[in-house]
Protein backbone atom coordinates (compact mmCIF):
# COMPACT_ATOMS: atom_id res chain seq x y z
CA UNK A 1 0.00 0.00 0.00
CA UNK A 2 1.39 3.41 -0.92
CA UNK A 3 1.87 5.86 1.93
CA UNK A 4 0.52 9.30 1.04
CA UNK A 5 1.79 12.50 2.72
CA UNK A 6 1.03 16.06 1.70
CA UNK A 7 3.86 18.48 1.00
CA UNK A 8 4.88 21.43 -1.16
CA UNK A 9 8.54 20.82 -1.86
CA UNK A 10 9.65 19.30 -5.16
CA UNK A 11 12.98 18.16 -3.72
CA UNK A 12 11.16 16.22 -1.02
CA UNK A 13 9.08 14.59 -3.76
CA UNK A 14 12.23 13.52 -5.61
CA UNK A 15 13.73 12.14 -2.39
CA UNK A 16 10.47 10.33 -1.69
CA UNK A 17 10.61 8.72 -5.11
CA UNK A 18 14.09 7.37 -4.39
CA UNK A 19 12.91 5.99 -1.05
CA UNK A 20 9.79 4.45 -2.63
CA UNK A 21 7.60 6.70 -0.44
CA UNK A 22 4.84 8.50 -2.29
CA UNK A 23 3.70 12.08 -1.70
CA UNK A 24 0.96 14.17 -3.24
CA UNK A 25 0.74 17.94 -3.35
CA UNK A 26 -2.51 18.72 -5.11
CA UNK A 27 -3.96 15.25 -5.62
CA UNK A 28 -4.48 12.14 -3.55
CA UNK A 29 -2.78 9.44 -5.60
CA UNK A 30 -3.94 5.86 -5.45
CA UNK A 31 -1.99 2.65 -5.60
CA UNK A 32 0.51 2.22 -8.41
CA UNK A 33 1.02 -1.17 -10.08
CA UNK A 34 3.39 -3.49 -8.23
CA UNK A 35 6.95 -3.33 -9.55
CA UNK A 36 7.84 -6.24 -11.82
CA UNK A 37 11.14 -7.53 -10.36
CA UNK A 38 12.23 -8.96 -13.73
CA UNK A 39 12.18 -5.59 -15.49
CA UNK A 40 14.94 -2.99 -15.14
CA UNK A 41 14.50 -0.73 -12.12
CA UNK A 42 13.73 2.50 -13.98
CA UNK A 43 10.84 4.78 -14.95
CA UNK A 44 10.70 3.29 -18.44
CA UNK A 45 11.94 -0.30 -18.70
CA UNK A 46 9.22 -1.14 -21.23
CA UNK A 47 6.69 0.53 -23.54
CA UNK A 48 3.91 2.20 -21.53
CA UNK A 49 6.21 2.23 -18.45
CA UNK A 50 5.15 -0.97 -16.69
CA UNK A 51 3.65 -4.43 -17.17
CA UNK A 52 0.27 -2.83 -16.31
CA UNK A 53 0.69 -0.56 -19.39
CA UNK A 54 -0.56 2.58 -17.60
CA UNK A 55 1.86 5.04 -19.30
CA UNK A 56 2.13 7.13 -16.14
CA UNK A 57 4.52 7.81 -13.29
CA UNK A 58 4.16 9.01 -9.72
CA UNK A 59 7.07 11.40 -10.20
CA UNK A 60 7.42 14.91 -11.58
CA UNK A 61 7.58 16.38 -15.05
CA UNK A 62 8.40 19.98 -16.02
CA UNK A 63 6.13 22.87 -15.02
CA UNK A 64 8.10 25.94 -16.15
CA UNK A 65 6.33 28.67 -18.09
CA UNK A 66 5.09 28.31 -21.67
CA UNK A 67 7.51 29.60 -24.31
CA UNK A 68 9.46 28.80 -27.47
CA UNK A 69 12.39 26.71 -26.28
CA UNK A 70 15.92 27.63 -27.26
CA UNK A 71 17.83 24.87 -29.05
CA UNK A 72 20.92 23.41 -27.33
CA UNK A 73 20.02 25.22 -24.11
CA UNK A 74 16.39 24.43 -23.25
CA UNK A 75 16.09 21.40 -25.51
CA UNK A 76 18.43 19.02 -27.30
CA UNK A 77 17.97 17.00 -30.48
CA UNK A 78 20.18 13.96 -31.00
CA UNK A 79 20.73 12.24 -34.37
CA UNK A 80 20.27 8.64 -33.16
CA UNK A 81 18.77 7.04 -36.28
CA UNK A 82 15.41 6.68 -38.07
CA UNK A 83 12.09 5.36 -36.82
CA UNK A 84 13.01 4.34 -33.28
CA UNK A 85 9.67 3.95 -31.55
CA UNK A 86 10.69 4.42 -27.94
CA UNK A 87 13.93 4.09 -26.03
CA UNK A 88 13.58 2.22 -22.71
CA UNK A 89 15.82 3.08 -19.76
CA UNK A 90 18.17 0.72 -17.93
CA UNK A 91 18.61 0.30 -14.22
CA UNK A 92 21.68 1.91 -12.66
CA UNK A 93 25.03 0.29 -13.36
CA UNK A 94 27.55 -0.11 -10.53
CA UNK A 95 28.98 3.34 -11.32
CA UNK A 96 25.54 4.99 -11.14
CA UNK A 97 25.22 5.41 -14.90
CA UNK A 98 22.01 4.64 -16.82
CA UNK A 99 21.55 4.15 -20.56
CA UNK A 100 18.69 4.23 -23.04
CA UNK A 101 18.45 1.54 -25.71
CA UNK A 102 16.78 2.08 -29.07
CA UNK A 103 15.85 -0.16 -32.00
CA UNK A 104 14.95 1.35 -35.35
CA UNK A 105 14.74 0.64 -39.05
CA UNK A 106 18.47 0.06 -39.54
CA UNK A 107 20.36 0.11 -36.23
CA UNK A 108 20.47 -0.33 -32.48
CA UNK A 109 21.73 2.53 -30.34
CA UNK A 110 22.78 2.93 -26.73
CA UNK A 111 22.53 6.47 -25.33
CA UNK A 112 23.86 7.93 -22.09
CA UNK A 113 20.95 8.88 -19.84
CA UNK A 114 22.54 12.06 -18.44
CA UNK A 115 24.75 13.43 -21.23
CA UNK A 116 22.35 12.44 -24.04
CA UNK A 117 25.26 11.21 -26.15
CA UNK A 118 25.35 8.06 -28.30
CA UNK A 119 27.62 5.50 -26.60
CA UNK A 120 27.41 2.71 -29.17
CA UNK A 121 25.70 1.86 -32.46
CA UNK A 122 25.13 -1.54 -34.04
CA UNK A 123 24.07 -1.65 -37.69
CA UNK A 124 21.46 -4.33 -38.31
CA UNK A 125 22.34 -6.92 -40.94
CA UNK A 126 20.37 -7.09 -44.18
CA UNK A 127 18.99 -3.57 -43.65
CA UNK A 128 19.43 -0.51 -45.83
CA UNK A 129 21.37 2.02 -43.77
CA UNK A 130 19.45 5.31 -43.86
CA UNK A 131 21.86 8.20 -43.50
CA UNK A 132 21.11 11.60 -42.04
CA UNK A 133 20.91 13.12 -45.52
CA UNK A 134 17.62 11.29 -46.08
CA UNK A 135 16.36 12.69 -42.79
CA UNK A 136 17.33 16.26 -43.71
CA UNK A 137 15.52 15.89 -47.01
CA UNK A 138 12.43 14.65 -45.18
CA UNK A 139 12.43 17.64 -42.82
CA UNK A 140 12.73 20.06 -45.73
CA UNK A 141 9.94 18.46 -47.75
CA UNK A 142 7.56 18.06 -44.82
CA UNK A 143 8.08 21.65 -43.68
CA UNK A 144 7.74 23.29 -47.11
CA UNK A 145 5.21 21.23 -49.09
CA UNK A 146 1.47 21.72 -48.70
CA UNK A 147 -0.56 18.94 -47.08
CA UNK A 148 -1.55 17.08 -50.25
CA UNK A 149 1.84 17.49 -51.93
CA UNK A 150 3.48 16.41 -48.68
CA UNK A 151 1.31 13.30 -48.50
CA UNK A 152 2.25 12.29 -52.04
CA UNK A 153 5.93 12.80 -51.22
CA UNK A 154 5.64 10.63 -48.08
CA UNK A 155 3.88 7.85 -50.01
CA UNK A 156 6.63 7.82 -52.64
CA UNK A 157 9.71 8.41 -50.49
CA UNK A 158 9.10 7.43 -46.86
CA UNK A 159 6.54 4.61 -46.79
CA UNK A 160 8.91 2.15 -48.55
CA UNK A 161 11.31 2.53 -45.61
CA UNK A 162 8.49 1.69 -43.18
CA UNK A 163 7.16 -1.33 -45.08
CA UNK A 164 9.50 -3.80 -43.36
CA UNK A 165 9.92 -1.95 -40.08
CA UNK A 166 10.09 -4.30 -37.12
CA UNK A 167 11.78 -4.42 -33.75
CA UNK A 168 9.57 -1.71 -32.26
CA UNK A 169 8.63 -3.95 -29.31
CA UNK A 170 11.39 -3.94 -26.74
CA UNK A 171 12.15 -4.02 -23.04
CA UNK A 172 15.13 -3.98 -20.66
CA UNK A 173 15.25 -6.75 -18.06
CA UNK A 174 16.71 -6.72 -14.55
CA UNK A 175 20.12 -7.72 -15.91
CA UNK A 176 20.20 -4.62 -18.12
CA UNK A 177 19.79 -6.77 -21.23
CA UNK A 178 17.92 -5.26 -24.17
CA UNK A 179 15.28 -7.61 -25.60
CA UNK A 180 13.70 -7.16 -29.03
CA UNK A 181 10.77 -8.98 -30.58
CA UNK A 182 11.21 -8.92 -34.34
CA UNK A 183 9.14 -10.08 -37.32
CA UNK A 184 10.71 -10.16 -40.78
CA UNK A 185 9.10 -11.11 -44.06
CA UNK A 186 10.26 -14.47 -45.38
CA UNK A 187 10.24 -12.90 -48.87
CA UNK A 188 10.85 -9.13 -48.57
CA UNK A 189 9.93 -8.60 -52.24
CA UNK A 190 6.43 -10.06 -51.71
CA UNK A 191 3.91 -7.73 -50.06
CA UNK A 192 1.84 -10.76 -49.02
CA UNK A 193 4.79 -12.70 -47.63
CA UNK A 194 4.45 -14.59 -44.35
CA UNK A 195 6.54 -13.50 -41.39
CA UNK A 196 9.24 -15.25 -39.42
CA UNK A 197 9.41 -13.95 -35.86
CA UNK A 198 12.18 -14.11 -33.27
CA UNK A 199 13.17 -12.79 -29.89
CA UNK A 200 16.68 -11.34 -29.59
CA UNK A 201 18.80 -10.35 -26.60
CA UNK A 202 21.52 -7.68 -26.75
CA UNK A 203 23.84 -6.27 -24.11
CA UNK A 204 27.21 -4.74 -23.30
CA UNK A 205 30.30 -6.34 -24.81
CA UNK A 206 31.98 -5.88 -21.43
CA UNK A 207 29.38 -6.90 -18.90
CA UNK A 208 28.66 -4.05 -16.50
CA UNK A 209 30.37 -1.42 -18.70
CA UNK A 210 27.69 0.83 -20.18
CA UNK A 211 30.19 2.49 -22.53
CA UNK A 212 31.26 -0.76 -24.21
CA UNK A 213 30.03 -1.86 -27.63
CA UNK A 214 26.66 -3.50 -28.30
CA UNK A 215 26.80 -7.27 -28.80
CA UNK A 216 24.16 -9.92 -29.39
CA UNK A 217 23.78 -12.32 -26.46
CA UNK A 218 21.29 -14.73 -28.01
CA UNK A 219 18.31 -15.29 -30.28
CA UNK A 220 15.55 -17.82 -30.86
CA UNK A 221 13.11 -18.15 -33.75
CA UNK A 222 9.48 -18.64 -32.77
CA UNK A 223 7.71 -21.81 -33.96
CA UNK A 224 6.16 -21.82 -37.44
CA UNK A 225 2.71 -22.24 -35.90
CA UNK A 226 2.96 -18.66 -34.57
CA UNK A 227 1.22 -16.78 -37.38
CA UNK A 228 1.39 -13.10 -38.17
CA UNK A 229 3.71 -10.27 -37.18
CA UNK A 230 4.54 -9.35 -33.58
CA UNK A 231 2.62 -6.34 -32.28
CA UNK A 232 3.63 -6.31 -28.63
CA UNK A 233 5.87 -7.59 -25.86
CA UNK A 234 5.70 -7.58 -22.07
CA UNK A 235 7.13 -9.53 -19.15
CA UNK A 236 5.34 -11.69 -16.61
CA UNK A 237 5.93 -11.38 -12.89
CA UNK A 238 7.60 -14.80 -12.91
CA UNK A 239 10.17 -13.74 -15.48
CA UNK A 240 8.89 -14.92 -18.89
CA UNK A 241 8.92 -12.76 -22.00
CA UNK A 242 5.35 -12.52 -23.30
CA UNK A 243 4.75 -11.66 -26.97
CA UNK A 244 1.59 -11.26 -29.03
CA UNK A 245 1.16 -11.44 -32.82
CA UNK A 246 -1.42 -9.67 -34.95
CA UNK A 247 -3.00 -13.05 -35.73
CA UNK A 248 -3.69 -13.56 -32.03
CA UNK A 249 -0.90 -15.90 -30.92
CA UNK A 250 0.41 -15.46 -27.38
CA UNK A 251 3.99 -16.65 -26.99
CA UNK A 252 5.78 -17.15 -23.66
CA UNK A 253 9.60 -17.42 -23.89
CA UNK A 254 11.83 -18.23 -20.92
CA UNK A 255 14.55 -15.77 -19.94
CA UNK A 256 17.35 -17.98 -21.24
CA UNK A 257 15.46 -18.64 -24.51
CA UNK A 258 15.27 -22.37 -23.73
CA UNK A 259 11.49 -22.83 -23.56
CA UNK A 260 8.65 -21.54 -25.77
CA UNK A 261 4.92 -21.95 -25.05
CA UNK A 262 2.28 -20.78 -27.53
CA UNK A 263 -1.48 -20.26 -27.54
CA UNK A 264 -3.95 -19.20 -30.24
CA UNK A 265 -6.43 -16.77 -28.66
CA UNK A 266 -9.06 -17.66 -31.27
CA UNK A 267 -9.46 -21.00 -29.47
CA UNK A 268 -11.28 -19.18 -26.68
CA UNK A 269 -14.10 -17.97 -28.92
CA UNK A 270 -16.58 -20.41 -30.43
CA UNK A 271 -16.76 -20.33 -34.21
CA UNK A 272 -13.48 -18.45 -34.75
CA UNK A 273 -10.20 -19.82 -36.09
CA UNK A 274 -8.48 -16.44 -36.32
CA UNK A 275 -8.56 -13.04 -34.60
CA UNK A 276 -6.82 -9.75 -35.29
CA UNK A 277 -4.78 -7.94 -32.64
CA UNK A 278 -3.38 -4.44 -33.12
CA UNK A 279 -1.69 -3.74 -29.80
CA UNK A 280 0.32 -5.19 -26.95
CA UNK A 281 -0.67 -7.20 -23.87
CA UNK A 282 -1.10 -5.96 -20.27
CA UNK A 283 -0.06 -8.24 -17.40
CA UNK A 284 -0.94 -8.31 -13.70
CA UNK A 285 1.05 -9.85 -10.86
CA UNK A 286 -1.17 -12.94 -10.73
CA UNK A 287 -0.51 -14.06 -14.29
CA UNK A 288 -3.52 -12.32 -15.84
CA UNK A 289 -2.87 -11.49 -19.50
CA UNK A 290 -5.17 -8.91 -21.09
CA UNK A 291 -5.49 -8.69 -24.88
CA UNK A 292 -7.90 -6.70 -27.08
CA UNK A 293 -8.71 -8.52 -30.33
CA UNK A 294 -10.71 -6.91 -33.13
CA UNK A 295 -14.00 -7.80 -31.38
CA UNK A 296 -13.25 -9.16 -27.92
CA UNK A 297 -11.57 -8.10 -24.70
CA UNK A 298 -9.89 -11.24 -23.39
CA UNK A 299 -8.24 -12.40 -20.19
CA UNK A 300 -5.96 -15.46 -20.28
CA UNK A 301 -4.10 -16.84 -17.24
CA UNK A 302 -0.41 -17.73 -17.32
CA UNK A 303 0.49 -20.13 -14.48
CA UNK A 304 4.23 -20.29 -15.14
CA UNK A 305 4.01 -23.36 -17.37
CA UNK A 306 0.97 -22.99 -19.61
CA UNK A 307 -1.91 -20.76 -20.65
CA UNK A 308 -5.20 -21.38 -18.81
CA UNK A 309 -8.47 -20.38 -20.46
CA UNK A 310 -11.41 -21.74 -18.46
CA UNK A 311 -13.84 -19.59 -16.49
CA UNK A 312 -13.07 -21.60 -13.37
CA UNK A 313 -9.44 -20.52 -13.68
CA UNK A 314 -10.44 -16.84 -14.03
CA UNK A 315 -10.24 -16.43 -17.80
CA UNK A 316 -12.94 -14.60 -19.77
CA UNK A 317 -13.79 -13.15 -23.19
CA UNK A 318 -16.31 -10.33 -23.75
CA UNK A 319 -17.39 -8.76 -27.01
CA UNK A 320 -17.17 -4.96 -27.20
CA UNK A 321 -18.66 -2.41 -29.69
CA UNK A 322 -16.79 -2.41 -33.01
CA UNK A 323 -18.73 -0.54 -35.68
CA UNK A 324 -15.62 0.17 -37.78
CA UNK A 325 -14.65 -3.53 -37.76
CA UNK A 326 -11.09 -2.42 -36.98
CA UNK A 327 -11.12 -3.10 -33.25
CA UNK A 328 -9.56 -1.12 -30.43
CA UNK A 329 -6.66 1.20 -31.19
CA UNK A 330 -5.36 0.90 -27.63
CA UNK A 331 -3.22 -1.50 -25.64
CA UNK A 332 -5.24 -2.55 -22.55
CA UNK A 333 -4.37 -0.59 -19.39
CA UNK A 334 -4.86 -1.90 -15.85
CA UNK A 335 -6.55 0.25 -13.21
CA UNK A 336 -6.83 -0.41 -9.46
CA UNK A 337 -4.56 -2.48 -7.21
CA UNK A 338 -4.48 -4.00 -3.72
CA UNK A 339 -7.85 -3.31 -2.05
CA UNK A 340 -9.11 -0.96 -4.78
CA UNK A 341 -11.73 -1.82 -7.41
CA UNK A 342 -9.79 -3.48 -10.22
CA UNK A 343 -10.35 -2.98 -13.95
CA UNK A 344 -8.87 -3.19 -17.41
CA UNK A 345 -9.70 -0.31 -19.77
CA UNK A 346 -9.61 0.08 -23.57
CA UNK A 347 -11.17 2.24 -26.24
CA UNK A 348 -13.68 0.48 -28.49
CA UNK A 349 -13.86 0.15 -32.28
CA UNK A 350 -16.87 2.38 -33.00
CA UNK A 351 -16.48 5.35 -35.31
CA UNK A 352 -17.62 7.59 -32.45
CA UNK A 353 -15.21 6.13 -29.94
CA UNK A 354 -16.29 4.74 -26.61
CA UNK A 355 -14.21 3.95 -23.52
CA UNK A 356 -14.85 0.53 -21.98
CA UNK A 357 -14.03 -0.37 -18.37
CA UNK A 358 -14.11 -4.10 -17.51
CA UNK A 359 -14.03 -5.81 -14.13
CA UNK A 360 -10.63 -7.51 -14.13
CA UNK A 361 -11.51 -10.35 -11.79
CA UNK A 362 -14.81 -11.24 -10.10
CA UNK A 363 -17.90 -9.26 -11.07
CA UNK A 364 -19.71 -7.84 -8.00
CA UNK A 365 -22.86 -9.69 -7.09
CA UNK A 366 -26.01 -8.27 -8.72
CA UNK A 367 -23.94 -5.91 -10.90
CA UNK A 368 -25.86 -4.67 -13.94
CA UNK A 369 -24.20 -3.75 -17.21
CA UNK A 370 -24.10 -0.01 -18.00
CA UNK A 371 -26.22 1.60 -20.71
CA UNK A 372 -24.99 0.81 -24.21
CA UNK A 373 -23.62 -2.68 -23.54
CA UNK A 374 -25.20 -5.97 -22.55
CA UNK A 375 -22.60 -7.82 -20.46
CA UNK A 376 -22.07 -7.29 -16.69
CA UNK A 377 -18.30 -7.71 -17.23
CA UNK A 378 -18.47 -4.02 -18.27
CA UNK A 379 -17.98 -1.84 -15.18
CA UNK A 380 -18.46 1.28 -17.28
CA UNK A 381 -18.99 2.29 -20.88
CA UNK A 382 -19.12 5.87 -22.17
CA UNK A 383 -18.89 7.49 -25.57
CA UNK A 384 -16.35 10.28 -25.68
CA UNK A 385 -17.68 13.82 -25.32
CA UNK A 386 -15.02 15.13 -27.70
CA UNK A 387 -16.55 16.97 -30.64
CA UNK A 388 -17.70 14.35 -33.13
CA UNK A 389 -15.85 15.14 -36.32
CA UNK A 390 -17.23 14.43 -39.80
CA UNK A 391 -15.13 11.26 -39.94
CA UNK A 392 -15.64 10.20 -36.31
CA UNK A 393 -13.39 10.15 -33.26
CA UNK A 394 -10.84 7.37 -32.75
CA UNK A 395 -7.46 6.87 -31.12
CA UNK A 396 -4.28 4.93 -31.85
CA UNK A 397 -3.00 5.40 -28.29
CA UNK A 398 -3.49 3.48 -25.09
CA UNK A 399 -5.74 4.84 -22.38
CA UNK A 400 -3.44 6.66 -19.95
CA UNK A 401 -4.22 5.60 -16.37
CA UNK A 402 -3.30 7.09 -13.00
CA UNK A 403 -5.27 6.05 -9.95
CA UNK A 404 -8.89 5.83 -11.06
CA UNK A 405 -8.33 8.42 -13.80
CA UNK A 406 -8.22 7.42 -17.49
CA UNK A 407 -7.28 9.84 -20.28
CA UNK A 408 -7.81 9.35 -24.01
CA UNK A 409 -6.86 11.38 -27.08
CA UNK A 410 -8.40 11.71 -30.53
CA UNK A 411 -6.21 10.79 -33.51
CA UNK A 412 -8.83 11.19 -36.26
CA UNK A 413 -8.00 14.03 -38.69
CA UNK A 414 -10.76 16.49 -39.65
CA UNK A 415 -10.40 15.71 -43.38
CA UNK A 416 -8.76 13.43 -45.93
CA UNK A 417 -7.89 14.02 -49.61
CA UNK A 418 -10.59 12.68 -51.92
CA UNK A 419 -8.02 10.60 -53.83
CA UNK A 420 -6.45 9.06 -50.71
CA UNK A 421 -7.67 5.60 -49.70
CA UNK A 422 -5.11 4.85 -46.97
CA UNK A 423 -5.38 5.07 -43.20
CA UNK A 424 -5.46 8.07 -40.92
CA UNK A 425 -2.25 6.99 -39.21
CA UNK A 426 -0.21 8.22 -42.16
CA UNK A 427 -1.91 11.63 -42.21
CA UNK A 428 -1.51 12.46 -38.53
CA UNK A 429 1.81 10.61 -38.31
CA UNK A 430 3.64 12.61 -40.95
CA UNK A 431 1.54 15.67 -41.74
CA UNK A 432 -0.51 16.50 -38.65
CA UNK A 433 1.21 19.90 -38.38
CA UNK A 434 -1.04 20.99 -41.28
CA UNK A 435 -4.48 22.19 -40.20
CA UNK A 436 -6.10 19.94 -42.83
CA UNK A 437 -4.99 16.81 -40.95
CA UNK A 438 -4.63 18.08 -37.37
CA UNK A 439 -6.75 16.07 -34.89
CA UNK A 440 -8.09 17.76 -31.77
CA UNK A 441 -9.30 16.48 -28.46
CA UNK A 442 -8.31 15.06 -25.07
CA UNK A 443 -10.75 13.71 -22.49
CA UNK A 444 -10.40 12.36 -18.96
CA UNK A 445 -12.72 9.78 -17.42
CA UNK A 446 -12.76 8.61 -13.83
CA UNK A 447 -14.18 5.78 -11.77
CA UNK A 448 -16.01 6.93 -8.62
CA UNK A 449 -15.58 4.10 -6.09
CA UNK A 450 -18.26 5.47 -3.76
CA UNK A 451 -20.93 5.91 -6.41
CA UNK A 452 -19.62 2.88 -8.35
CA UNK A 453 -19.86 4.87 -11.58
CA UNK A 454 -17.62 5.67 -14.53
CA UNK A 455 -17.85 9.36 -15.45
CA UNK A 456 -16.36 11.94 -17.82
CA UNK A 457 -14.47 14.60 -15.83
CA UNK A 458 -13.39 17.06 -18.52
CA UNK A 459 -12.86 17.58 -22.24
CA UNK A 460 -10.11 19.71 -23.84
CA UNK A 461 -10.64 20.58 -27.51
CA UNK A 462 -7.75 23.08 -27.54
CA UNK A 463 -4.96 20.50 -27.65
CA UNK A 464 -4.00 18.52 -30.72
CA UNK A 465 -2.26 15.29 -29.64
CA UNK A 466 -1.08 14.28 -33.09
CA UNK A 467 0.42 10.84 -32.82
CA UNK A 468 2.49 10.49 -29.63
CA UNK A 469 1.49 8.23 -26.77
CA UNK A 470 0.93 10.78 -23.96
CA UNK A 471 2.07 10.28 -20.38
CA UNK A 472 1.00 11.45 -16.91
CA UNK A 473 3.05 12.68 -13.95
CA UNK A 474 1.07 12.50 -10.72
CA UNK A 475 3.57 14.65 -8.81
CA UNK A 476 3.06 17.53 -11.24
CA UNK A 477 -0.65 16.75 -11.70
CA UNK A 478 0.00 17.03 -15.44
CA UNK A 479 -0.38 15.02 -18.60
CA UNK A 480 2.09 15.61 -21.44
CA UNK A 481 1.84 15.01 -25.18
CA UNK A 482 3.40 16.14 -28.46
CA UNK A 483 1.17 18.57 -30.35
CA UNK A 484 1.37 21.31 -32.93
CA UNK A 485 0.49 25.00 -33.15
CA UNK A 486 1.00 27.32 -36.10
CA UNK A 487 2.76 24.61 -38.11
CA UNK A 488 5.34 24.04 -35.35
CA UNK A 489 5.62 20.95 -33.14
CA UNK A 490 5.04 21.50 -29.44
CA UNK A 491 4.96 19.69 -26.12
CA UNK A 492 1.67 20.32 -24.35
CA UNK A 493 1.06 20.10 -20.59
CA UNK A 494 -2.53 19.48 -19.46
CA UNK A 495 -3.81 20.03 -15.92
CA UNK A 496 -5.17 16.67 -14.75
CA UNK A 497 -7.73 18.26 -12.42
CA UNK A 498 -9.27 20.88 -14.70
CA UNK A 499 -8.30 19.66 -18.17
CA UNK A 500 -6.98 23.11 -19.09
CA UNK A 501 -3.93 23.51 -21.31
CA UNK A 502 -1.48 24.51 -18.60
CA UNK A 503 1.76 24.69 -20.62
CA UNK A 504 2.82 24.88 -24.28
CA UNK A 505 6.50 24.59 -25.21
CA UNK A 506 7.17 25.30 -28.89
CA UNK A 507 9.98 23.19 -30.39
CA UNK A 508 10.08 23.74 -34.15
CA UNK A 509 9.66 21.92 -37.47
CA UNK A 510 9.33 18.30 -38.54
CA UNK A 511 12.53 17.07 -36.93
CA UNK A 512 10.47 17.24 -33.70
CA UNK A 513 7.67 15.01 -35.02
CA UNK A 514 7.15 12.11 -32.57
CA UNK A 515 5.81 9.71 -35.27
CA UNK A 516 3.82 7.54 -32.81
CA UNK A 517 6.57 7.27 -30.21
CA UNK A 518 5.68 7.71 -26.55
CA UNK A 519 6.67 10.84 -24.64
CA UNK A 520 8.53 9.71 -21.53
CA UNK A 521 9.65 11.15 -18.18
CA UNK A 522 13.17 10.22 -17.13
CA UNK A 523 14.61 9.78 -13.64
CA UNK A 524 15.51 13.51 -13.54
CA UNK A 525 12.01 14.64 -14.48
CA UNK A 526 12.99 15.52 -18.07
CA UNK A 527 10.60 14.86 -20.95
CA UNK A 528 12.04 13.01 -23.92
CA UNK A 529 10.83 11.16 -27.01
CA UNK A 530 12.12 9.73 -30.28
CA UNK A 531 11.47 11.69 -33.46
CA UNK A 532 11.73 11.01 -37.20
CA UNK A 533 15.51 10.67 -37.36
CA UNK A 534 16.60 11.23 -33.78
CA UNK A 535 15.69 11.92 -30.18
CA UNK A 536 14.36 15.01 -28.42
CA UNK A 537 14.84 15.95 -24.76
CA UNK A 538 13.47 19.02 -22.99
CA UNK A 539 16.09 20.45 -20.64
CA UNK A 540 13.57 22.40 -18.55
CA UNK A 541 12.15 21.88 -15.07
Amino acid sequence: MIMVIRCSCKKIMMLASMLSISFACSIQAQNMPPVNPYLADSNNPIGHNSSAQQTSTFGYGPTSKSRTLEQYKEMTWLASGPFQFGQPTSAEYADGRRVLWGSGADRLVKIDHDTHAVLSTLKLPDRQYLNMGIGLQAYDQLDTLGPEEGLKWVLENMVPHLADLSGAYTLIDNRNRFIIGRSDKIDPSDTNSLFKSSINIYGDETEGDATSSIVKYGSIELPNKVKGSLVGMNMTYDGWFMLISNDGYLVAVSRELKKVVTFNIANMIAGLDKVNVRNSVAIDQYGGLFVATDNYMIKVIWNGKKFMTSKNEGAWAVEYPNGTHLGSGSTPSLMGFDDEDQFVVITDGDEHMGVALFWRNDIPQDWKSPIGVMNPRFAGYLKTSMTVLEKGTQTEQSVIVNGYGAMVVNNTPPSRPAWYSGGDTLLVGWLGHHDAYKPYGVEKFEWDPQAQQFESRWVNMDVSSLNAAPTMAAGSNMAYTVGTRGGKYTVEGIDLTTGETARTWVLGGSRFNSLYAGILIDENGKLHYTSLWGKVRLEID
